[in-house]
């Protein structure tokens, strides 16, 4: 019995431990801008926690685990609050190019791409890049920097050239 008190102590300590690493790196994540390894980690971090509540001895795992989960709530309201899921860059620029695009005839005003030929590549991929963007459907927490450089170049290539004043 003496054994199996020791061991259960030392998966628990074991288990804080590993809790405490990675609520670290969803921190430093967060303070470096990786919000997708941010959110794979709190990912992680709920799912070990569940785990841990589903174990056994039953009543001290379950305490363990809903400390681990308040823990991790925790740290996504942290997350949330410091704005690195806002999504408000993303709609900007969505609606820049959502503009753009109707203004080429290229979609419609309820975001669907016209069934016409396009003269060129960089069109179609102004509109491949624009449906990217708006069916991905993560608010920005997948590929965040990578969709806005998609946006931003679709945004260059469909922007009216500057007109030239005499």
């Amino acid at each position: 019995m003496k054994t199996r008190i020791i061991i259960l102590s030392l998966i628990i300590f074991a288990s804080a431990s590993n809790i405490q690493i990675l609520n670290a790196q969803i921190l430093v994540a967060l303070e470096h801008g990786n919000n997708e390894r941010a959110v794979s980690k709190i990912i992680d971090g709920f799912t070990l926690s569940r785990h841990i509540m589903n174990g056994t001895p039953v009543s001290l795992n379950y305490r363990v685990g809903i400390r681990m989960l308040n823990l991790f709530a925790s740290t996504l309201v942290i997350a949330l609050s410091t704005g690195a899921f806002d999504s408000n860059d993303l709609t900007q620029l969505v609606t820049v190019l959502d503009g753009y695009l109707q203004s080429a005839g290229l979609i419609d005003d309820h975001q669907h791409p016209l069934e016409i030929t396009v003269s060129d590549a960089d069109s179609a991929g102004a509109v491949w890049n624009y449906l990217m963007a708006v069916e991905d459907r993560s608010k920005g927490v997948h590929n965040r920097k990578y969709i806005q450089r998609l946006l931003q170049s679709a945004i260059d290539f469909m922007s009216p050239p500057p007109v030239a004043h005499p």
